[in-house]
Formats: structure tokens, C-alpha cells, sequence
């Protein structure tokens, strides 16, 4: 390990670092936002709610959505 590290430059570990870093912090904010009462991603959160999940099986796109994926991914599991 400390021969690979003699060779790296000094910088790369804090630029893979903001690299991972930039790449999750969405990942780690989406639930977040998820649960909040506006419909706009914003701090403080103004309040939780769920309704926002309650109105998901009614969406016609995300119904469909959904079935394009079963129908390809049932497709490539047969292939």
C-alpha cells in the first residue's frame, strides 16, 4: 500500500474523495427531500408529509413507466 502511495500524486485521494463525495450527496439528500411539505427541494424542511408516495400509484407515467421496465427486464431474463 505504501508503494502505490509513493507513486500517486498528493491531490489524487482529496480529488477521489470530492469526486465520491459529489457523485452520493444526491443519493443522500433524495429521501430527504422526499418526505418534505413543499414541492421544492429547499432547507429548512417546512414540514413531513407522505403524500407525495400516497400520489405515486395514481401517475399514469410512472404506471407506465413501470411496465416498460417489467416487459424489458422480462425480455433480457428470457434471452
Amino acid at each position: 500500500m505504501t508503494a502505490i502511495r509513493r507513486y500517486l500524486p498528493s491531490w489524487l485521494s482529496s480529488y477521489a474523495a470530492l469526486y465520491i463525495l459529489f457523485l452520493y450527496l444526491p443519493v443522500i439528500f433524495l429521501p430527504i427531500f422526499s418526505i418534505n411539505t413543499a414541492a421544492t427541494p429547499k432547507f429548512p424542511l417546512s414540514g413531513v408529509t407522505l403524500h407525495w408516495y400516497q400520489d405515486l400509484p395514481r401517475t399514469p407515467a410512472l404506471i407506465d413507466a413501470t411496465w416498460n421496465s417489467l416487459v424489458v427486464g422480462a425480455s433480457a431474463a428470457i434471452l
